[in-house]
């Protein structure tokens, strides 16, 4: 008998892969799971919505807690096992240092929030054991965090992102980066000229759709 996939889904506030956690359980047999990174106002509709099948999901705010001493020789244990530098992540975040005006996190919060994130992704991992893991480019450490955690453990990342082209996504394990090419040879030549290349560069421009898209939603609140 065939295993079903078990697929793991980072979902934000955009609807964006749960959308897409939605589409693809009408066309793949599969257990779906789901970590949900919202803010308390729109947690309503995940604890209410039918729509999707979830064997599981975690709300990843409601298990982060800085009221407590770090465990410095579980985040030293976590560096050594998944080949991390949580101090980098850290130091990039940038909620933790100059671009967040309502708190400022000493050093210890910082450790906790780490040693929080760090303990629910082991336990999420242990628990679903996920041969996929679906989420968008990372833009927050917490993210980046998993991502990394996840590949490690041998889980096949898919992460959608945005290419130089406009009207397109990509998917890949490392975000802005083709999976299968290791060099140019690999990729087969359409003998196009360069005046052509530039006119397909302005047919896909990114900066034309961004600013269609602005003005076409940005309307009204009703549009």
């Amino acid at each position: 008998m065939n295993m079903k996939d078990k697929i793991l889904f980072w979902m934000g506030g955009d609807f964006t892969h749960f959308s897409l956690s939605y589409y693809l359980q009408k066309m793949h047999d599969c257990d779906l799971y789901g970590i949900i990174d919202i803010t308390n106002k729109t947690k309503n509709f995940f604890q209410k919505q039918d729509l999707v099948d979830f064997k599981k999901t975690w709300f990843f705010h409601d298990h982060i807690n800085i009221n407590k001493k770090p465990d410095l020789e579980y985040l030293n244990y976590i560096e050594k096992k998944y080949d991390l530098n949580l101090w980098k992540l850290a130091i990039n975040e940038r909620i933790f240092y100059r671009f967040f005006n309502f708190h400022k996190f000493t050093t210890d919060e910082i450790l906790c929030i780490l040693e929080s994130e760090c303990r629910l992704f082991e336990t999420i991992l242990d628990e679903v054991k996920p041969d996929f893991f679906v989420t968008k480019e990372p833009t927050f450490h917490h993210l980046e965090l998993f991502s990394l955690m996840s590949k490690k453990r041998g889980v096949k990342n898919l992460i959608l992102g945005i290419p130089n082209l406009g009207c397109r996504c990509i998917i890949t394990e490392t975000p802005t980066k083709l999976d299968y090419f290791e060099s140019l040879n690999d990729v087969t030549i359409q003998n196009r000229t360069f005046e052509e290349l530039q006119k397909y560069l302005t047919l896909f421009n990114i900066s034309k759709q961004i600013s269609a898209h602005v003005k076409q939603h940005g309307k009204s609140k009703k549009d």
